[in-house]
């Protein structure tokens, strides 16, 4: 049988699509044998995308809310935390989480530090904001960051006078037993 140099590039072309779609196939004996025939393994077809990474994001801990080093100040202190749900309007936020800092070992923890975060959607933040706002706390903005605040009317404040404060971004909402308290909050990493 005569090869001519079009059927060479046409063997050519479709032994390199076959090695990149599945593994070479044996040299064949003969040139009358029939193509070989591609059988493509359950997912790994042409047609169907790469699989996507199944990583799962680091969720939010007690531990790695904070930076480590202040966690391990609480230690050193004696101190250990109390976890619970950041709580909304009327409900806790769900995918929330509250750290409450405190000595619980010797039951005199008179003093406590409150850390929470928890991802919110639009609808939820402005109802949590407007239900604290007629409770008599205080909003601010600057820039696209809304601080709901109790202010001077909690046990603890801050030197410039904010105590309990939330911090609304988009997407996700923080708490602190103090506004400065916000800036120790390393959530979303």
């Amino acid at each position: 049988m005569k090869r001519t140099a079009g059927t060479a590039t046409l063997l050519l072309l479709a032994g390199a699509l076959a090695a990149c779609s599945s593994p070479a196939p044996a040299p064949a004996t003969s040139t009358s044998a029939p193509a070989p025939t591609i059988t493509a393994q359950p997912g790994t077809g042409s047609n169907t995308a790469p699989p996507e990474p199944t990583a799962d994001p680091e969720a939010a801990t007690c531990e790695n809310l904070l930076p480590a080093t202040l966690v391990t100040q609480f230690e050193e202190m004696g101190w250990s935390y109390q976890q619970s749900q950041l709580f909304g309007v009327d409900a806790p936020l769900p995918d929330s989480i509250q750290c409450t800092w405190g000595d619980y070992a010797s039951h005199s923890s008179e003093s406590v530090q409150i850390y929470a975060w928890s991802p919110i959607d639009d609808a939820t933040a402005t109802a949590m904001q407007d239900a604290l706002v007629a409770q008599g706390w205080t909003r601010e903005v600057k820039d696209d960051v809304v601080y709901i605040t109790a202010g001077d009317r909690s046990a603890v404040v801050d030197e410039n006078g904010y105590g309990m404060t939330y911090k609304f971004v988009e997407g996700s909402v923080s708490y602190a037993d103090t506004k400065q308290g916000l800036v120790l909050l390393q959530w979303p990493r």
